[in-house]
């Protein structure tokens, strides 16, 4: 789970553990869009992908629809080329 928000210090999460804050992001519109997208998948995906699904020898399915934010995703492959499938 992700956390976006318009304040870049929330004073709501002062209180929980750092790996709510290490998930959290901002921006002035608190949308999901493309820099929040690439963020998410290079610092929250991709290092729990590697860690969880790849350790274990499992599959991982990203459904993704044809938002602009979520169009260069081929562009940030997690691993060599053509171990991942994009339809």
């Amino acid at each position: 789970m992700v956390y976006v928000g318009t304040s870049k210090k929330p004073r709501c999460f002062v209180e929980t553990n750092r790996d709510i804050m290490e998930r959290y992001t901002s921006n002035k519109c608190a949308w999901f869009n493309r820099g929040v997208t690439q963020w998410w998948f290079k610092d929250v995906f991709a290092p729990w992908f590697n860690q969880t699904v790849r350790q274990n020898e499992c599959h991982c399915i990203m459904i993704l629809d044809n938002c602009s934010a979520h169009n260069e995703i081929d562009n940030w492959l997690l691993g060599e080329k053509g171990s991942n499938t994009f339809i």
